[in-house]
């Protein structure tokens, strides 16, 4: 194993160089055994290639609401969009569905709303057909 050469990316990459020292902002750690990482990944193959996300939309009109949940990030998101109006409210949660700490619409929404909205995201009721097949497999075998 080789470690990370910023030439390699200026070259190959059309990046820019930046002249600066890629080791002060990574901690680049050299793994001495990649059979190790190779049994390690054929071994949790299923899991490691599950779908990464799962989207749930409701239209009604020109406005719909989505509820997103990002397993890569551990985050999920509920959503309010019109196309008219170009609205766009997010509310940001935790992986548990908890409220995350930044919330960009507490000025319009009101923290009185966002709580009553907050205490009814885990009743949310996602059609068994929108869930993507690998992760509901993946799921009722763990169930079982």
């Amino acid at each position: 194993m080789n470690d990370f050469n910023i030439d390699f990316f200026i070259s190959h990459f059309d990046e820019p160089n930046m002249n600066f020292n890629v080791t002060e902002f990574h901690n680049i750690n050299i793994f001495n055994k990649p059979e190790l990482l190779i049994d390690f990944y054929f071994q949790n193959q299923k899991v490691l290639n599950l779908s990464t996300s799962l989207k749930y939309k409701i239209y009604i009109g020109d406005t719909w609401t989505y509820f997103f949940i990002d397993f890569v990030n551990a985050s999920a998101q509920l959503g309010f969009q019109t196309l008219d109006q170009f609205l766009c409210e997010q509310l940001f949660l935790k992986y548990d569905l908890t409220p995350s700490k930044m919330q960009d619409a507490q000025s319009k929404i009101g923290m009185e709303k966002m709580s009553e909205m907050f205490s009814k995201i885990k009743t949310i009721k996602i059609p068994i057909e929108l869930i993507p097949s690998d992760l509901y497999e993946q799921y009722n075998s763990q169930k079982n």
